[in-house]
């Protein structure tokens, strides 16, 4: 089957063009979505979702590239995006574990930095961290408990 009678087929939502497509693509998409984001299960999970992709917006492709040149780019935005979605996911628990929910005055909760993530802080400086900024970081921190 040519690339052309895949997107024809495909975009008529034949369901031989569309096993076609899976058979003969699927262990590329899984194993290019596996190299940018390392873990297998999401791969196959992200496979799936490329391919109903794939689908859904084939009648969009405009064979100005190759027909696999196509899906190779949608499996690189899709895993871009669950890269970036995973590093929004840790960026906010690194601050969770930064912070520390506590129960203050009145029963009322508040945020303050654990003890664990306090210490390194309240040592003494190394010679990077200009003196000025240091007295700074180390005031505010100070006085949060």
């Amino acid at each position: 089957m040519t690339d052309r009678e895949l997107i024809e087929g495909v975009s008529r939502r034949d369901k031989a063009a569309i096993n076609y497509l899976v058979n003969n693509y699927q262990k590329r998409v899984i194993k290019t979505a596996y190299y940018f984001i390392g873990n297998l299960e999401d791969a196959e999970d992200l496979s799936q979702e490329i391919f109903i992709e794939i689908i859904k917006s084939i009648s969009s492709f405009r064979c100005t590239s190759s027909l696999s040149t196509w899906i190779y780019r949608i499996i690189i935005n899709r895993s871009i995006n669950i890269i970036r979605k995973n590093n929004r996911r840790n960026i906010f628990s690194n601050i969770e574990h930064f912070f520390q929910i506590t129960s203050g005055p009145d029963d009322k909760t508040r945020m303050e930095p654990s003890e664990k993530t306090r210490q390194p802080f309240l040592k003494k400086p190394e010679r990077s961290i200009p003196i000025h900024l240091w007295r700074h970081v180390s005031s505010n921190i100070l006085r949060m408990t």
